[in-house]
């Protein structure tokens, strides 16, 4: 039972810690002013400008006026709309930790069940 334990809790914490969580945040060109202050070097960014053309890259540099990442650089006041999405590590933690927990409480569910019934069902010899 306890291998069998281990071996459900080790493949949970493997595929939810692969998972990973993401965090996304959208701006419209009204929001231009929070842009600076709420996007971090290292996110991914989604820009549709105000032309029409989009654009992706990882965010390298944030200025007051404009932000840069894979050798471009994009004014705020030409931005329609701006999505960024970052990893967010304490939450997959959180994730990881709460499906192992609940992974071993069913398994202890289980293994108590199994364990009553064995113990109240007729043997053979009776």
């Amino acid at each position: 039972m306890l291998f069998r334990t281990l071996i459900v809790v080790t493949l949970a914490c493997v595929s939810f810690a692969t998972s990973g969580c993401t965090t996304t945040h959208v701006w419209s060109a009204a929001d231009a002013a929070s842009i600076p202050a709420k996007t971090q070097i290292g996110d991914e960014a989604k820009i549709r400008l105000r032309d029409g053309s989009e654009l992706a890259f990882v965010v390298s540099e944030i200025t007051q006026d404009s932000v840069s990442g894979a050798g471009l650089t994009v004014n705020y006041a030409d931005i329609e709309s701006m999505r960024v999405e970052r990893d967010n590590p304490g939450a997959t933690t959180l994730l990881v930790i709460g499906m192992v927990g609940a992974v071993a409480i069913t398994l202890d569910v289980i293994d108590t069940t199994e364990d009553l019934v064995e113990a109240f069902a007729p043997s053979s010899s009776d």
